[in-house]
């Protein structure tokens, strides 16, 4: 009975070891999910502040830079629209707010009957 009860005893510290690595590797298993979970929400917030960085950079290069000869030529329509449309503006609200701004005698915005001339200005009152 020697031979039977030390086999049992090694058995049951097998069994034992057994249960312990499951119990370990479903330990292993949560705290993977965590740390993916981390990971996750790390990668949420890089692409959120790329696109938010993007959307300045690009208003950035929207924005004209001015020399003292634009200045008193004013600018140009198209950058006008380009600096509009990096604001999230369509064509149509872009003409909108030209026509309603003429109509209002807003002197950033003259029309001489041939030529658009629009004021070197931020137009932060625009948005």
């Amino acid at each position: 009975m020697g031979k039977k009860s030390a086999l049992k005893r090694e058995l049951e510290e097998k069994e034992r070891l057994i249960e312990r690595m499951r119990e370990l590797l479903m330990w292993q298993e949560e705290s993977h999910r965590r740390a993916l979970s981390v990971l996750e929400g790390e990668v949420k917030l890089l692409k959120e502040a790329f696109v938010e960085m993007k959307g300045l950079y690009e208003r950035h290069l929207a924005l004209p830079h001015e020399t003292s000869q634009q200045r008193d030529e004013g600018l140009d329509p198209r950058a006008f629209f380009a600096l509009m449309a990096a604001r999230g503006k369509t064509t149509t609200e872009i003409k909108k707010i030209v026509v309603e701004r003429l109509i209002e005698g807003d002197r950033r915005f003259i029309f001489d009957g041939h030529r658009l001339w629009i004021a070197n200005d931020t137009f932060e009152d625009l948005e």
